[in-house]
């Protein structure tokens, strides 16, 4: 790619892992991934010139959304999310994730 992406920019699908220790991968899973901190993220929006980016849910984590909603804290301004959940949903839970920047849902089978 040559030249400089239009103003806003957005890189629409990205994921976030670990670390393990603090973000448990979900069991039983198909794959476990090397760590992909959000400051590598970040640095990889930087380099390609996105001013922002959406993280999606990876499956790896089953419904357990939490690295995601940490990634959306510490980049407010920057990032938004995809989140993945199921019959414990509650309003005041898609209420608790809206403000955290989750804006759509993913559908998993698990």
């Amino acid at each position: 790619m040559s030249g400089r992406l239009p103003r806003g920019a957005c890189d629409c699908h990205c994921h976030v892992f670990g670390p393990a220790a603090r973000f448990p991968y979900a069991e039983p899973r198909s794959y476990t991934p090397d760590d992909a901190p959000l400051e590598s993220y970040l640095a990889l929006l930087d380099r390609l010139g996105c001013e922002r980016g959406v993280l999606v849910q990876p499956s790896a984590y089953g419904r357990d959304n939490r690295a995601m909603l940490d990634a959306l804290a510490r980049a407010p301004k920057r990032l938004r999310g995809v989140a993945v959940g199921g019959s414990e949903l509650t309003a005041a839970i898609l209420t608790q994730w809206h403000a955290a920047g989750v804006r759509a849902l993913r559908a998993n089978e698990f």
